[in-house]
């Protein structure tokens, strides 16, 4: 995930982002509660086929997934 590969890029080690982030204070990383918030919707996804993403809980995922990426400045 493009998330991940940012924070690889950085230089945060880890066998996936949950690691990586779990190597890092709020205080480095403001956005950090949010981007995890994002990653748990991302899995349950990913991982359950009868999960249903309502419209709302899209967009607040967006939204923190959006938070990440301008902190960083990707875009």
């Amino acid at each position: 995930a493009l998330a991940e590969e940012i924070l690889t890029g950085i230089g945060w080690k880890g066998e996936h982002i949950e690691q990586r982030l779990g190597a890092v204070t709020d205080a480095q990383l403001e956005s950090r509660p949010a981007l995890l918030e994002a990653h748990q919707v991302r899995n349950l996804i990913i991982l359950d086929p009868q999960y249903q993403l309502s419209r709302e809980e899209a967009e607040v995922t967006l939204g923190k997934y959006k938070r990440f990426f301008d902190e960083v400045e990707l875009f």
